[in-house]
């Protein structure tokens, strides 16, 4: 089903999809004469696209599954089941793990950039940080598979969706909500990278909007230890903070809960930012339940138990990808709407004949109403810059009897957003 070959002289594995594809929505749009254009094979209708992911690093419990929904949205396209590229294209990727190592970014770039025509996926924000130069010496574009405001202020690191400071923003919202601004005692913890403290940001302008003091603000590394990771927790329980707010990822966000639970720290609430789980804390067998009462995921992005028609085109996809053996996860569905406008960008800069890396790029930002059959609550607009990123997120509550993401609250803007009212 998929196919692992290793490139010549290579040192890393490249991913090949070669299925064969056929579109009829798009028979008319007119091609560009073969040129040579790095990673776009005109005489045998082949789109050679890149991705820099971890697949064994810190965040490979969400790189693997952006990996298998990637190769999920390919295979579709390349048995034309999607209207993403004009008849007779196929997409072959060229993968590498960086493993979330900046050495390893560096030499998956070097190897793979002159083979691909784009990025559709570079996952982590500190690896997009690291390569935006790069980028644009070389004028290709990179999707990050990462939701730090840093992507959208940069022409070629296209955000897709909200940005992790609006889930923080929103976070708070929620928080007040629950609490009232007046009793409300806040804390945070956050991983010390571009996407910790991007959500971080997030959650701190939420406070001064409503005039809140944030009453333990705790970063975190890959380096600290449980004992590290104690003395965070017991200042949050010396500080009586009734809800904690966490920008982490999911190791760390069980490494939390479960010392915060030894200690006799249990807050009346817990609320991430969307990367700080996954769907792998509902297997009751791996994770105690009653960690995770009373916590809360804010995001922008569809979840597995969606009803809306991309959902369920996508759970169809998957489940003839891998003959069903996969359980729910909402990253693989994630990566599979993430990488949609991608192959949206290609498909115009085919139609208008320039299909080189700077009419990709032009091509990319003539989109200003993109609706990816219900994925978000707003079309997608890439025209402005910095990218205008979505604003609008919902608050899901965490269900541990049922197993699934429960939409409490639905998609609303940070009230923070909007000018502070007079006290």
């Amino acid at each position: 089903m998929r196919d692992y070959p290793r490139k010549a002289g290579a040192r890393f594995a490249l991913v090949a999809f070669a299925i064969a594809l056929g579109v009829t929505a798009c028979d008319r749009d007119p091609e560009p004469e073969a040129v040579a254009v790095p990673g776009v094979d005109m005489d045998n209708r082949i789109l050679y696209v890149g991705a820099l992911n971890d697949q064994s690093g810190p965040a490979a419990e969400l790189g693997r599954p952006f990996s298998l929904g990637l190769g999920t949205l390919i295979h579709r396209m390349n048995r034309g089941d999607t209207d993403l590229l004009p008849e007779g294209w196929r997409v072959r990727l060229v993968e590498h793990d960086h493993a979330y190592d900046p050495e390893r970014v560096e030499a998956g770039f070097e190897d793979t950039h002159d083979e691909v025509l784009f990025y559709v996926s570079v996952f982590g924000s500190s690896p997009v940080m690291q390569l935006q130069p790069k980028l644009r010496e070389h004028g290709i574009v990179a999707f990050p598979t990462s939701a730090f405001s840093g992507a959208a202020e940069h022409p070629y690191t296209p955000t897709v969706g909200t940005s992790y400071e609006m889930e923080g923003m929103r976070a708070m919202d929620w928080a007040v909500d629950h609490r009232g601004a007046d009793a409300l005692r806040a804390g945070v913890i956050y991983r010390d990278d571009e996407y910790g403290r991007d959500a971080y940001r997030g959650w701190l302008k939420g406070a001064t909007h409503y005039g809140i003091e944030v009453l333990t603000e705790h970063a975190i590394s890959p380096a600290d230890d449980d004992a590290d990771m104690a003395d965070a927790i017991a200042s949050l329980a010396e500080q009586d903070v009734d809800v904690v707010f966490l920008a982490t990822l999911p190791p760390e966000t069980v490494t939390v809960v479960t010392i915060a639970d030894s200690m006799d720290y249990r807050p009346g609430m817990w609320i991430g930012s969307a990367p700080f789980m996954t769907e792998r804390f509902f297997d009751h067998r791996m994770i105690d339940p009653a960690l995770f009462e009373n916590t809360y995921l804010v995001t922008g992005f569809p979840v597995w138990g969606d009803q809306t028609p991309v959902v369920r085109q996508f759970r169809e996809s998957l489940e003839t990808y891998t003959e069903g053996r996969i359980r729910p996860n909402t990253y693989i569905l994630a990566s599979y709407v993430w990488a949609q406008p991608a192959f949206e960008a290609f498909r115009r800069a085919l139609a208008s004949g320039d299909v080189s890396r700077e009419g990709y790029l032009k091509a990319l930002q003539s989109i200003d109403d993109l609706d990816l059959n219900g994925a978000f609550p707003d079309p997608l607009d890439f025209t402005t810059m910095p990218y205008r990123t979505a604003t609008r997120m919902r608050v899901l509550y965490m269900d541990m009897d049922a197993g699934a993401l429960v939409t409490v609250d639905d998609y609303a803007a940070p009230r923070s957003l909007e000018p502070v009212a007079a006290r």
